[in-house]
């Protein structure tokens, strides 16, 4: 694994959220910003946090395909995987080029045993599939 961030990448992160939320209150009508709070909890690790700011998003603008994505993401995260697939689904409805969301589509169904098309999305977001006689088929984003 990757060594943890700096401190100070904790401290910029606050401070982030921070200023993500103060802005909030200008009368809630920025999706983006909760969106954007969503992402820095979930880099945090914070994911009832993050869960809830990007909610509060797609409350805001339901239509929004890099929320559901986030979503899916965040689900995926929580082990709800089948929260997580609906979501990842309604954003590729909503745009069907997300090539992010292929790829992480194909992440879940994979640990939901459909492997066929865990690999079939794989491909689609850009990924590679490579089999290695030792641990058999794995799969690279682009």
């Amino acid at each position: 694994p990757p060594p943890p961030p700096p401190p100070s990448f904790f401290f910029h992160a606050e401070h982030g959220i921070r200023d993500s939320v103060s802005s909030l209150g200008l009368g809630d009508v920025y999706t983006r910003q909760h969106m954007n709070l969503g992402r820095i909890y979930k880099g945090l690790g914070q994911l009832d946090k993050a869960l809830a700011a990007t909610l509060k998003s797609l409350e805001l603008k339901t239509d929004n395909p890099t929320a559901h994505m986030n979503l899916g993401g965040i689900f995926m995260d929580l082990g709800r995987l089948a929260e997580a697939e609906i979501n990842i689904k309604k954003a590729l409805h909503l745009k069907k080029d997300l090539a992010d969301a292929h790829l992480l589509l194909g992440e879940i169904l994979l640990r939901r045993g459909k492997h066929n098309e865990g690999l079939k999305e794989q491909l689609a977001g850009g990924g590679a599939i490579v089999f290695n006689l030792r641990t058999g088929l794995s799969v690279k984003g682009s």
